[in-house]
């Protein structure tokens, strides 16, 4: 549970949307109150999902606060519960899990730094667990500093830890054992889907960096090639989202579970399916070469041949720039990059309600140059609910 699942907000029903958006600010609040106002850097989108599951079990106080992420915004609504504050710690204890990742794949100074300013925190907020919880967190930790290469062992390790984390919150509320089992049996499959998304969405930036990948490590060591090893993570990554979907509407926890969380996990699992997508676009309509470390040989990931190459030397593959220019044979193709940057310099005028400024209100969605018509739903005199491009592709996260 890292991030990965987050739904559109201009996607939601207002109703889901108020409920999800109140969590989340509610986290936020929590981790600056009780942490630093830094420690907000690290408020979980899966997290403020997992409270809103619970919250027809718990009746929080409420408060109002001014957003530090808006200057000039105006005082906005908190909960305040022990689930919530309970939260704020899990958000902190992934972020150093997270981080230890982050240093244990690419060492450097600044990151031991970073990490070490966390560890206290997340010693404190250990010590609060039960002891099985914390048990389970120390062996995540060490299959993190390990760098476990095992990656059935990760996958079991996410759906656990998942799992873990849906029962301490629910501890905090007064749902009885007999609902809470199938709930946190729900999200250790979240869990475990998080943990095959991550190599889909990261295998470019990782093979870039020369990091940890199991897509990569299980081509290079099967000599299997790439996109066929891609393949098999993203069927995999399908029947699990499929048996979450079918989960949430079985007899165990149709009753259980509220309106606004199914639709909220829906929309931020199609998120995530349309990111996933939107990559394997990519690596399918490029052919790149993939340097494999350990044998020494390269693989092609192409959308006529998608076969091994088994005399495409390491002399020609040429190493991954910032701009991300892709090797094929002896020819840079430049032009379609190029092209790309050309059409979207064009479009200048941008929805004031996008956040990220990533739609064209007039013509066409610019960051994921889909060509569709652009239906703007919300205006400063309507109250819409403002940007909407209807691209599934689309990676904003307005």
């Amino acid at each position: 549970m890292i991030g990965h699942i987050r739904p559109k907000v201009c996607k939601l029903p207002s109703q889901a949307k108020d409920s999800y958006m109140k969590l989340y600010c509610s986290i936020c609040h929590s981790l600056r109150r009780q942490y630093g106002i830094l420690s907000a850097l690290f408020v979980n989108s899966e997290l403020a999902i997992l409270l809103l599951a619970l919250r027809d079990y718990f009746m929080p106080g409420e408060s109002w606060y001014r957003c530090p992420a808006k200057l000039h915004s105006t005082k906005k609504p908190v909960l305040i519960h022990e689930a919530v504050d309970h939260a704020a710690g899990f958000s902190v204890l992934l972020g150093w899990l997270k981080l230890l990742d982050w240093e244990t794949d690419s060492p450097a100074l600044h990151k031991k730094a970073i990490r070490k300013s966390l560890d206290k925190k997340a010693s404190r907020i250990l010590a609060n667990l039960r002891k099985e919880s914390k048990s389970l967190i120390q062996e995540y930790r060490d299959l993190v500093t390990g760098n476990c290469k095992d990656f059935s062992y990760v996958r079991r390790m996410s759906h656990l830890l998942s799992r873990t984390i849906c029962i301490e919150l629910g501890k905090q509320t007064i749902i009885n054992s007999g609902n809470l089992t199938p709930l946190s049996e729900l999200f250790g499959l979240i869990g475990e889907l998080v943990s095959i998304a991550d190599p889909l969405i990261d295998l470019h930036r990782d093979v870039k960096r020369g990091e940890y990948n199991p897509i990569w490590e299980a081509a290079a060591e099967n000599s299997l090639n790439v996109s066929r090893e891609y393949e098999k993570f993203s069927s995999e990554y399908h029947l699990i989202k499929n048996r979450v979907i079918r989960e949430m509407d079985s007899s165990e926890l149709r009753d259980i579970l509220n309106t606004g969380f199914k639709t909220t996990l829906k929309l931020g699992l199609d998120n995530l399916s349309s990111r996933i997508s939107a990559r394997t676009k990519s690596l399918i309509e490029r052919d790149f070469a993939l340097h494999s470390r350990s044998n020494s040989f390269a693989y092609s990931l192409s959308s006529t041949s998608g076969s091994y190459i088994p005399n495409f030397s390491i002399q020609n593959v040429l190493k991954f720039s910032k701009h991300q220019y892709l090797l094929t044979g002896n020819h840079i193709n430049l032009q379609a990059r190029s092209e790309k940057r050309r059409k979207r310099s064009s479009y200048s005028d941008h929805c004031e309600w996008c956040s990220d400024g990533c739609c064209d209100v007039f013509d066409r969605c610019n960051c994921c140059e889909c060509g569709r018509g652009k239906e703007h739903s919300g205006d400063s005199d309507s109250g819409g609910d403002g940007c909407d491009c209807n691209c599934d592709s689309c990676d904003c996260d307005c």
